[in-house]
């Protein structure tokens, strides 16, 4: 309501300025209804775009007419409980028509004229029910003035409406100016970007990536050079589902900026998407909204965003929260970092204790066994320290050599109750987390198996279940887990059982959106399976 007022009454006073350029209508309509299709809730409503893919071009600030289409369709979905609203468009000479229709409870003539005069509404039972300043349609009839078009209302009551309003369209003989023209001086050069497909990659400085996600070319020009400047590595793409495209390659993003309406699919169902994957403290996104929409600022919050800047968006503020973002990215990836450290508790002092009075106890009698357990013992610590972060990678025939090491370990304090089968036919040079799978090996062998005096077996599968898939599984015939056990062991606070099921699950699924499956029966045994897709081991920004 208080945007609303301040809108108006920068209009009454000749204050607001348009930053005209060339617009694909049918892509911004496009993003409008996608935004509202969402918002539908529980009304039965369908929202069409009649506008041809080779429809002309128009020639207007591409904000404002966002703003006047979502101001007419959120007019109509208030005014329509079931049916359609279509929007349309044609070519009149140097014009364009746009049409809104809806099938709602239309519009009584004598308040035909009423509705584009500031706080007026249909009735006062509409003002109750539906709520509003009266003020959108008003704020419409301006801002369509500003472009130097018209709009007008066609309605019959109880059968619905048509606003139709004009823009100019764009005339590629003519100088038309898209915007103001300000004088100034830039502390870097200028970069210009043609249009040309996207993703676009661009290398900085700084190793902290940052996804762009808009499809107003101006938008995307301004911000490639303001994030050029400060040193950033960026990928731009203009479109939702080539966000989701970039995402499922890459888990290494820093910052997600995510304007809300694109043509595909919505900011909003882009970042629900995003926050099943990704918690906001491993992906901030910071979303780009109409100004003074106080409707998206909620909207976006209420999703998942971490902060928002509203378009026209003034280049200090923009930095501002970006560099406040990225700072929270950071010290969370420091904070897994630290991780490390909980990793390497894997080693306790009871194992190396049980490990050395092995080899002392064969130092007498089996000299040479003493000391090639010595060896894979020495294999064991060396390959648990050989990695310098987190998400870094390892291969997975390091990963093997150190559960072979593990288990070699074991069989010696085991003997013949510990049986172990190995089913590897996926490439071992292919790259994969590190401690990923020796940690489910050793949960099998302590918990599954060795809780049993008879013992029993571990089978370890790694496949290529397709040509894009590598596929993991740990099974055992040990004791089982009953249900409230597994979920017990699926808890967060794993600090008492070393890595934890909870931990490997989480670590699969940020870094490649992916669960761990376990199923388990009391009594018969355990089976952990996940699947690392192939395509995941390129890594951006390092």
């Amino acid at each position: 309501m208080v945007n609303e007022l301040l809108d108006y009454s920068k209009m009454k006073h000749g204050d607001i300025t348009l930053y005209k350029s060339t617009l694909d209508l049918k892509a911004v309509i496009d993003s409008v209804i996608g935004i509202h299709s969402f918002l539908l809730g529980e009304k039965s409503i369908l929202l069409v775009n009649n506008v041809a893919s080779d429809f002309p071009p128009v020639h207007a600030d591409g904000n404002r007419l966002i703003q006047i289409l979502h101001n007419l369709v959120d007019n109509a979905i208030k005014f329509t409980e079931q049916g359609e609203i279509n929007i349309s468009a044609r070519v009149t000479h140097e014009w364009v028509e746009v049409r809104v229709a809806d099938s709602g409870i239309g519009i009584a003539p004598d308040m035909q004229k009423r509705i584009f005069m500031a706080f007026e509404q249909v009735d006062e039972a509409e003002i109750h029910s539906h709520g509003g300043t009266g003020l959108g349609l008003s704020i419409t009839k301006k801002l369509v003035e500003l472009h130097g078009g018209s709009i007008r209302v066609d309605s019959v009551a109880g059968k619905g409406s048509v606003f139709i309003f004009t823009l100019p369209r764009w005339d590629q003989t003519s100088n038309q100016v898209t915007g103001p023209i300000v004088e100034k001086t830039l502390p870097y050069r200028e970069v210009f970007f043609p249009r040309q497909e996207y993703p676009i990659y661009i290398k900085g400085k700084i190793n902290e990536p940052i996804l762009v996600v808009d499809d107003d070319f101006a938008n995307l020009q301004s911000m490639i050079n303001l994030f050029r400047l400060e040193g950033y590595s960026i990928v731009v793409v203009n479109r939702g589902q080539l966000a989701l495209d970039e995402l499922a390659k890459n888990s290494d993003f820093f910052l997600v900026v995510l304007d809300i309406t694109m043509p595909d699919i919505s900011g909003y169902e882009v970042l629900q998407k995003i926050r099943e994957r990704f918690t906001p403290f491993e992906l901030p996104v910071l979303m780009l909204t109409a100004k003074n929409r106080v409707s998206d600022m909620k909207m976006s919050m209420d999703n998942g965003a971490n902060d928002y800047v509203g378009k026209p968006f003034e280049a200090e503020e923009l930095m501002a929260r970006v560099k406040s973002l990225t700072r929270l990215r950071a010290s969370v990836k420091k904070a897994k970092d630290t991780e490390i450290a909980f990793l390497r508790s894997q080693i306790k002092p009871h194992f190396l204790y049980n490990a050395l009075n092995s080899i002392a106890a064969l130092c007498v009698e089996e000299p040479e066994q003493a000391e090639e357990l010595t060896l894979e013992l020495s294999q064991y610590l060396r390959s648990s320290f050989d990695f310098k972060q987190l998400d870094s990678l390892t291969s997975l025939e390091s990963e093997l050599e150190l559960v072979k090491a593990y288990i070699n370990i074991e069989k010696v304090r085991f003997g013949t109750r510990l049986q172990v089968e190995y089913d590897i036919t996926a490439n071992t040079d292919s790259r994969i987390p590190p401690l990923i799978l020796q940690p489910l090996v050793e949960n099998a062998i302590r918990h599954g198996l060795m809780s049993n005096l008879r013992g029993g077996k571990v089978t370890i599968s790694v496949k290529e279940s397709d040509p894009s898939v590598v596929s993991f599984v740990v099974e055992d015939d040990g004791c089982g887990m009953s249900e409230h056990k597994l979920e017990e062991m699926m808890k967060s606070d794993v600090d008492k059982r070393g890595v934890g099921l909870w931990n490997i699950s989480q670590r699969i699924k940020l870094l490649y959106g992916k669960n761990i499956r376990i199923q388990s029966v009391e009594g018969k045994g355990t089976r952990v399976s996940f699947d690392i897709p192939k395509q995941h081991m390129k890594r951006i920004g390092g």
